[in-house]
């Protein structure tokens, strides 16, 4: 009887911790799309009274994980220098 007890709550741990582990992923994307939202509440409000340059309004603010790296990599696929204009404007700050 115990010992159906102790394998029940460990089979509970393992799955539970199986499922922390796998929704990683999950966590990731929410974390990408909520960055994503914000940037497009903050670039509408941009364009609507202030129309900075991109780059210049991008680096202004501060983007994490998967974001982070797809703003950079647009960037860089932009013409050279709107690309280096970022930069030179996130080492002022």
């Amino acid at each position: 009887m115990i010992t159906k007890f102790f394998l029940g709550v460990a089979i509970v741990a393992f799955t539970s911790f199986c499922g922390y582990v796998f929704a990683k992923k999950y966590r990731i994307r929410k974390l990408f799309f909520s960055q994503w939202k914000l940037f497009n509440e903050r670039f509408l409000t941009e364009i609507t009274y202030y129309r900075r340059p991109l780059a210049e309004f991008s680096s202004k603010h501060i983007y994490k994980g998967e974001f982070d790296v797809l703003l950079e990599g647009y960037f860089e696929a932009l013409p050279k220098n709107i690309g280096e204009f970022r930069k030179t404007l996130q080492s002022s700050d």
